[in-house]
């Protein structure tokens, strides 16, 4: 599937409530979104002022969440970070153009990374009537271990395009933690013209 040429479409997400931040889009660029996105992860974080080490951490995290020089053919990244201590939990998401049923079948068995079992993929529920998501969870070896990837299709009745959502990591307990955000992520997107 392409995520290119969707017909004009956009996506839209109302991140209220939610505990993402967005990363740059095409009216919030790297550079614009940089110190806004810090002022509020210092909130978020609570990162204690007079801790220069503290905020050039998160700065750095926002750094490479908002980077746009990788090869993901999903354009934009949002960051769940809720404490200090854990990990931020970063997901990639987009537009593609609607393709075929074999098409999505093959994005969600996550055949490009080479899973070492079939992954488990169920509909997520509670869904705005006229959508539906799809979820996969995926094990890949990745170097000396595995990357557990999930992976949602989100088919709001465009008859264009459809919306990608992934999300990777080393730690299964990281997952399963984001995995109710991840959901609801997914539910609130929208295909619009």
């Amino acid at each position: 599937m392409s995520t290119t040429d969707t017909t004009a479409a956009r996506l839209d997400i109302s991140f209220d409530g939610l505990p993402w931040v967005i990363g740059p889009t095409e009216s919030r660029p790297f550079d614009a979104w940089l110190p806004e996105a810090l002022a509020v992860m210092e909130q978020i974080l609570q990162v204690p002022q007079g801790e220069p080490r503290m905020r050039e951490y998160v700065e750095a995290v926002l750094r490479r969440v908002g980077r746009d020089d990788d090869e993901h053919p999903l354009p934009y990244r949002a960051v769940r970070w809720l404490s200090l201590p854990e990990p931020p939990f970063v997901v990639s998401f987009g537009l593609s153009r609607r393709g075929t049923e074999e098409e999505h079948d093959a994005f969600l068995a996550a055949v490009d990374s080479g899973p070492v079992e079939p992954p488990y993929d169920d509909p997520v529920e509670d869904v705005p009537a006229g959508t539906t998501v799809r979820r996969s969870v995926s094990y890949s070896p990745q170097g000396p271990g595995l990357l557990i990837e999930a992976r949602y299709l989100v088919d709001t009745g465009d008859p264009d395009a459809i919306a990608l959502v992934q999300a990777a990591t080393r730690d299964a307990g990281e997952l399963v933690k984001a995995r109710d955000d991840l959901d609801e992520l997914a539910r609130r997107m929208r295909v619009v013209r």
